[in-house]
């Protein structure tokens, strides 16, 4: 196939970049040692049409006509005979001057990508040409910021603020946190969530999110794409490319995502999105509304150890009762929380990463 139709592909690999896709340099080294391989070809063109589909359902462009439609008449005529075209979208393509949306151009786009892995020369090449228009067309119009090198660019953060309820699992009663932050990257939530809840950001920490429709799947990590609900895991070298308003649901509909602190202690966290609440207008953020329970001293033991620790607190006839309260005892307070005092350390430490 025509290296032009490699150029575009290498456009999407750095548009989708910011995900760190590992994979997609993998498809690079492939396509140079399978440079005639037609049917790989179409393949990564599916991938491709997939991604920038899924994305402009996120972007909530997915019926929106797009910019400067590339074919001509003769361009049309042959698109509209691929098999597999629906016959209200030929019929577009018979009609001059008609707008189509960025759903019509991906259909069509995955149409030729079925008919270019059968197709024999001249028609391949034509098809190829067809491919070019339409691929840059879509991704003018998904990626319209597309970066011209390999510099990572960061992700677009809104004005959204977002509600979340943090539930640390395995401990009763429940240690909870409700928090409110503006849109933000992966990392800056994990010190939202760890001045909430009392941790001192010593270890390491990854971030599990089930992966639905409404999810930018080209910000994900995982290896298994033929699973609609696998799991994709951001852990601390990727969470500074993938932002809140790239995965939350924009209706504000409740989703629930996981938060893993020190895997030596494996303390899990419960995320659950409760939707994107209206501010008073003094509202300084981020801001912990409400919460139960200190949480648990570092390396403490997880929550075996954790549990062993209340009880020999709570027993001062137990052989280690002094050690522990001369150890932990004097400053931690497992039934107080304070969510004014949870705020004033979320607002300085987020006043602290500004600054840097």
């Amino acid at each position: 196939m025509a290296e032009t139709f490699f150029d575009l592909i290498d456009t999407y690999l750095l548009a989708t970049r910011a995900g760190r896709l590992t994979r997609m340099d993998t498809e690079m080294a492939r396509r140079k040692s399978e440079p005639n391989d037609a049917a790989h070809d179409a393949a990564v063109l599916a991938d491709f049409i997939n991604t920038t589909t899924i994305l402009a359902q996120q972007l909530s462009d997915n019926h929106a006509p797009v910019d400067d439609f590339p074919l001509n008449n003769a361009d049309c005529a042959t698109a509209a005979e691929i098999p597999g075209i629906p016959a209200k979208l030929k019929k577009k393509l018979q009609t001059m001057g008609v707008s189509f949306t960025t759903a019509e151009v991906a259909t069509v786009l995955k149409c030729l990508a079925a008919a270019m892995a059968k197709a024999a020369e001249p028609l391949a090449s034509i098809l190829a040409e067809i491919t070019m228009k339409l691929g840059s067309c879509l991704m003018a119009n998904v990626f319209p910021d597309t970066p011209a090198s390999e510099t990572t660019r960061q992700p677009k953060l809104t004005k959204t603020v977002y509600q979340f309820k943090i539930t640390l699992l395995g401990v009763m009663p429940p240690i909870w946190r409700r928090i409110q932050v503006r849109d933000c990257t992966l990392d800056k939530l994990h010190s939202h969530i760890q001045n909430a809840m009392g941790w001192e950001n010593c270890h390491d920490y990854e971030f599990t999110i089930v992966r639905f429709e409404h999810i930018d799947t080209e910000l994900m990590d995982n290896e298994d794409e033929s699973d609609p609900e696998s799991e994709d895991r951001f852990e601390e070298g990727a969470v500074e490319d993938v932002c809140l308003s790239q995965f939350l649901p924009k209706d504000g509909n409740p989703f629930t995502f996981q938060y893993e602190y020190d895997g030596d202690n494996n303390w899990e966290h419960e995320i659950q999105f409760e939707g994107i609440p209206t501010l008073e207008p003094k509202a300084k953020l981020p801001r912990c509304l409400e919460g139960e329970r200190a949480c648990p001293p570092e390396d403490c033991g997880g929550e075996l150890g954790f549990t062993r620790l209340l009880e020999i607190m709570e027993h001062p006839d137990h052989d280690l009762h002094v050690t522990v309260m001369e150890t932990v005892g004097k400053e931690f307070h497992p039934e107080v929380f304070d969510a004014k005092q949870k705020t004033r350390d979320m607002q300085k430490a987020s006043r602290r990463r500004s600054t840097n």
